[in-house]
């Protein structure tokens, strides 16, 4: 019976064997050991947030390859975007018969005029007939041509953009012509006295589109910054999620 007990408690040694002392399967080994092996004596296991700060070179080499992923990513979306082009036609507001003596107050009152016409050509008022002379609808009338006013001059600057050179000179050339029949016509409906009519005048016309999308420019700025963030929230991570063991200094 006791050498029965006896092969028992043999049996169970050998196949259930027991953990070497002090093993934790949160560590990875610096030792070259199976993962949870401690390692040296005197060794502690460190917390996620701890081991952060200690320098790993797997997870170093771990992040520039997640980086240098996230650049060849970004760059061939950004490149690889459908090309854009932008012209621009200079509309400078008149009066002939007043601007020479009028002083102040005919630059305020043609101030304040290209500051009414400029908006319009987001409007129903110009989209609706522009897309008709342009073969297009009024959204992308209204998505592709805009119009500012510098501060320090009587000018609109009418900008076109589109997906071809000769495309966005049309748009502009067209939409600035329009402007331009426009004012004259809402005068002679209203019945403005000669004397008293200011004009639009095209006074530089739309060349062809130069591009401006996908520009090389912005793909490196924006790929250098994307490879950046995501390099180091790599490497972050993975000092976070693998958690090392350090040495005692030995006595």
């Amino acid at each position: 019976m006791e050498r029965a007990s006896a092969l028992n408690l043999s049996w169970s040694a050998f196949s259930s064997p027991r953990e070497p002392s002090g093993y934790d399967p949160r560590v990875r080994s610096d030792s070259g050991g199976p993962p949870g092996d401690p390692g040296p004596a005197g060794s502690e296991v460190l917390s996620s947030w701890e081991g952060a700060f200690y320098f790993s070179p797997a997870n170093l080499v771990l992040a520039l390859v997640v980086a240098f992923l996230v650049a060849g990513l970004s760059a061939a979306l950004l490149l690889s975007r459908p090309a854009r082009f932008e012209s621009t036609a200079t509309v400078a507001v008149d009066q002939p018969s007043l601007i020479a003596s009028g002083g102040d107050r005919v630059i305020d009152k043609l101030a304040r005029l290209r500051v009414k016409y400029a908006p319009l050509v987001k409007t129903d008022v110009m989209t609706e007939p522009l897309a008709k002379e342009l073969g297009t609808t009024a959204a992308n009338v209204r998505s592709s041509v805009s119009a500012t006013t510098p501060p320090d001059n009587l000018l609109i600057l009418i900008t076109a953009r589109a997906g071809n050179r000769a495309q966005s000179q049309t748009y502009a050339t067209t939409t600035a012509q329009f402007l331009v029949r426009y004012a004259r016509d809402e005068q002679v409906r209203e019945a403005v006295p000669a004397d008293q009519r200011f004009e639009l005048v095209v006074v530089d016309q739309a060349r062809p589109g130069a591009k401006i999308e996908p520009s090389q420019q912005r793909a490196v700025a924006v790929t250098l910054v994307a490879a950046l963030a995501a390099g180091g929230l790599a490497y972050v991570v993975l000092q976070l999620a693998r958690p090392r063991a350090r040495r005692s200094p030995e006595p």
